[in-house]
């Protein structure tokens, strides 16, 4: 009897009861597996949505950390151009004061030749008196 409720249509089999129905146990076994299936997608679904939200607070302190880096590496480059700014006006200002010890160089020189010649004229002087 259980062989010819199975071979069956669904249209032939009559309830038993309201609680109990007859069912083949292939379709039985296969609403089994899709509901293990759909338990298991809602599971999968269920993590997927925390790991997005996860992961866009993760994007979101990446992107304002990455927003303060810009700003602080335009800082620095503003810095840097001030800078540049000073050295080259120290340049300027090491190369005058370069010029200025050349010059007061050459003028020593100049005064240790007249001051030797004024020492050879005076001692020619007074060996001559």
């Amino acid at each position: 009897m259980v062989c010819l409720m199975l071979t069956l249509p669904v249209s032939s089999q009559k309830l038993l009861n309201d609680t109990n129905v007859v069912v083949p146990v292939s379709a039985l076994r296969n609403a089994l597996k899709v509901k293990v299936e759909r338990d298991y997608l809602k599971k999968q679904l269920t993590v997927s949505r925390d790991t997005i939200k996860s992961q866009s607070s993760i994007i979101k302190s990446q992107d304002s950390t990455i927003k303060v880096s810009d700003i602080q590496i335009a800082l620095y480059k503003k810095n840097e151009t001030r800078q540049d700014s000073v050295v080259t006006s120290y340049k300027g200002v090491i190369t005058e004061k370069e010029n200025q010890v050349s010059d007061l160089q050459t003028k020593l020189s100049k005064s240790y030749v007249l001051t030797g010649i004024v020492v050879a004229i005076s001692i020619f002087l007074i060996v001559l008196l």
